[in-house]
Parts: C-alpha cells; structure tokens; sequence
C-alpha cells in the first residue's frame, strides 16, 4: 500500500483501520455463535424440565454418554449458560471499543486526506 502520494501516517492509519475492520468482524462472528450455543443450552433446560425428576439422563463428556442426574445436569447447564452470557459481555465491551476506535481514527483519515485535497 506504498503510494508516495499518500503521506505514511494516513496508510498507517488506514492499515489500522483495515485490522479493526477485521477483529470487529471475528469479535461479531463469536458473538454470534455464543448466542447460538445459548439458545442450544436453554432449549436442553427446556427439554429436561419437562421430563420427571427421576428420569434417566446422560451428558456428553468428550466422545462419552455418562449417565448423570438430571438436576446436576441442569444446574450445570445453568452455570454454562451464565458463563458464555459474561463471556458474551466481555465481548460485546471490546467490540465497542473497537468501533470506537475505528470511528476515531476513519474521521482522522478524512480530515487528514481533506487537508491534502487541493482547493
């Protein structure tokens, strides 16, 4: 992106931008998914809520079906669901500061390339 035209602190910043541009893609391309494995999680509590307490329930661990007790199951499922919810908010914070970010420094790159626009 080497233009003699183009002063190096604006494709600084421009590079800048283009690598915000790509972590603000993959933080909203997590974000997504985490909404998905919750809606998966919810609707598992959903399923088991309607079965009997006594019900025989198994839970994946790795490659393995262990048979568990439905309300460790649950409560575990709870604690999952709880956990990606946080882990979502610490997303979402750092995507706001990178959208911040990239606000400030695309209309420092306007400003700079409207000052070398000839008049």
């Amino acid at each position: 992106m080497s233009n003699p035209q183009i002063p190096k602190a604006i494709q600084d910043d421009v590079m800048t931008l283009q690598n915000l541009e790509e972590n603000i893609q993959a933080l909203s391309q997590q974000s997504r998914a985490i909404d998905v494995i919750i809606m998966e999680k919810n609707k598992a509590i959903e399923e088991l809520s309607e079965m009997e307490d006594d019900a025989v329930v198994y839970k994946i661990i790795g490659n393995v079906l262990i048979k568990s007790e439905k309300a460790t199951v649950l409560d575990g499922l709870k604690e999952d669901i709880t956990d990606s919810e946080m882990h979502k908010k610490r997303m979402e914070r750092q995507l706001d500061t990178f959208k911040k970010k990239y606000e400030e420094i695309k209309k420092r790159v306007q400003e700079k390339y409207e000052k070398m626009r000839p008049s």
